[in-house]
């Protein structure tokens, strides 16, 4: 496993500037979330013993768009992937209850009706985040054999 990068950016008071008056979803906590958020990496595998944040880690890197362009020159697509209709991405679990426990914290930041959260409408078959627009993020466990087969 490659080891996250450090962040380029100052840690803090990330969350301390957000403005009092917006609400907030999800922030980072400090450490591996931050790190993973501020990072360029395109892919990431987090591990570590239970309770450590991997579970919101994931969700939020989820949620990232374009690091390297500017904020003041951004795109909707630079500031969130979830804003393009052709980004996929592929959350598995070791088990059915941890992907049932991942999919209940997801849907409190990413919705579960389409009129929560970001807007996203959740599908059991497949098991699936649409966001309006047309994003996917789809979701699997590796609980036997069989698991990958299944819809």
């Amino acid at each position: 496993m490659a080891k996250v990068p450090k962040p380029t950016a100052p840690q803090v008071g990330i969350t301390a500037e957000i403005d009092p008056n917006l609400a907030v979803l999800w922030a980072p906590q400090p450490g591996p979330q931050t790190q993973v958020m501020l990072s360029d990496i395109f892919e990431i595998f987090l591990g570590g013993a239970k309770g450590g944040g991997k579970s919101y880690g994931i969700i939020g890197f989820l949620m990232k768009g374009n690091p390297r362009v500017p904020i003041e020159k951004a795109t909707p697509l630079d500031l969130t992937y979830l804003n393009c209709p052709d980004y996929r991405a592929l959350v598995l679990r070791k088990n059915l209850g941890d992907l049932e426990s991942w999919i209940s914290e997801a849907g409190k930041i990413y919705g579960m009706d389409g009129k929560s959260g970001l807007g996203a409408n959740y599908t059991q078959k497949p098991n699936e985040f649409t966001f309006p627009s047309g994003a996917k993020i789809i979701m699997g466990h590796l609980d036997d054999d069989r698991a990958v087969e299944q819809d």
